[in-house]
């Protein structure tokens, strides 16, 4: 996977993305060429919806009739249906079911289904992300994420969940991975080669949904062992901000204070001891005193260090001093390729809701 430098610039045309070949040659039989069959059946996994420019940067083309002729088509043939939003530019919804079939994907009645603002800016910038990196096998499938975690982990336990409220006297629904969160793996790399994780903003308060997600998803990261973390946003304060959230989620915040006093990293364990005590309910571990000690530090912590934690339980002592401790690249909390916010080069003006 390119570096932070290249993460949003589009791949050459001889890289090799075989993965898309056999969706893109069903969509060829809805009478569309090679290239249009092979962008559609990646807009498809991208989550339905593109814009002209995009078209445009993976067929190398300028602007002109032929993405007129092609989007005309498309609206035509009720494959698609497109909306004017803000300075008018045109957002197309790939709206057939046919369409979903061919590209392999599942959940077409939601995927057909118009969806709110933000989840369209989530798919466009989605889309510039898969379009960038064919040597990236991304997992849009469900099915594809739940079989690549049982066979990382061996077990389902550490699939991030979320429950819903349902009518009625139904039971309360639980469904996995909801999160505006693309999960990929290199295209020709062992189901346990590292995974790359790219966190999609698009509310209005999106680092409040990045702080959700890594409280969700930090024991997953804790064993999956490697991975990449990316935050993509369209802005650069929010970038910012997310980098905070990261750095008071790892830890990291306690870093300077515990290379200048490794003393201070002893108290970071006595905590992570403690408040593993108290979940797992053994009292018998728990003193008055050590008890009054863990509410102190637990109002001390106040939800920071909650990845580092995480990773504490899987791996020991050792991810805790090299987290706070060592240089830089040792431990996976504090490489610098663990985890990056970046602005996307693009614009995204989806600013009405549908």
């Amino acid at each position: 996977m390119s570096g932070p430098s290249g993460l949003f610039t589009m791949a050459s045309s001889s890289a090799r993305d075989t993965q898309y070949d056999a969706g893109a040659r069903r969509i060829e039989r809805l009478d569309y060429s090679p290239a249009e069959a092979a962008f559609l059946c990646r807009v498809a996994k991208a989550g339905g919806y593109f814009l002209r420019r995009q078209f445009l940067d993976f067929t190398g083309q300028r602007m002109g009739q032929a993405v007129v002729d092609f989007t005309g088509r498309l609206v035509l043939s009720r494959h698609a249906t497109a909306e004017v939003l803000g300075r008018g530019t045109h957002v197309y919804h790939l709206s057939s079911r046919a369409l979903y079939l061919a590209a392999g994907c599942e959940d077409i009645k939601r995927l057909r289904r118009r969806r709110p603002a933000s989840s369209v800016k989530a798919c466009l910038m989605a889309l510039d992300v898969l379009l960038a990196h064919p040597h990236v096998r991304f997992m849009a499938r469900l099915d594809e994420r739940v079989a690549w975690v049982e066979t990382v982990l061996m077990g389902a336990a550490y699939i991030p969940r979320r429950s819903f409220r349902t009518r009625g006297d139904r039971p309360t629904s639980t469904k996995p991975f909801v999160e505006k969160v693309m999960i990929g793996v290199p295209v020709d790399a062992r189901a346990s080669a590292r995974a790359w994780f790219v966190y999609l903003e698009g509310g209005s308060a999106p680092t409040l949904g990045f702080a959700a997600f890594l409280r969700k998803y930090q024991h997953l990261l804790s064993r999956v062992g490697k991975w990449r973390l990316t935050y993509a946003a369209d802005a650069e304060r929010h970038a910012q901000r997310a980098r905070r959230e990261f750095k008071h989620w790892a830890g990291l915040d306690r870093r300077e204070r515990c290379t200048l006093d490794p003393a201070r990293v002893e108290v970071v364990l006595d905590y992570f001891r403690l408040r593993d005590a108290h979940a797992a309910n053994r009292w018998q571990e728990f003193t008055t005193e050590s008890f009054n000690r863990f509410l102190d530090l637990r109002h001390d912590f106040n939800g920071e260090a909650d990845g580092l934690y995480a990773h504490w339980r899987q791996q020991g002592d050792a991810v805790v001093w090299d987290t706070l401790t060592a240089a830089d690249g040792v431990s996976v909390l504090t490489a610098p390729s663990t985890f990056e916010a970046l602005v996307l080069p693009h614009s995204y003006p989806v600013e009405t809701p549908f």
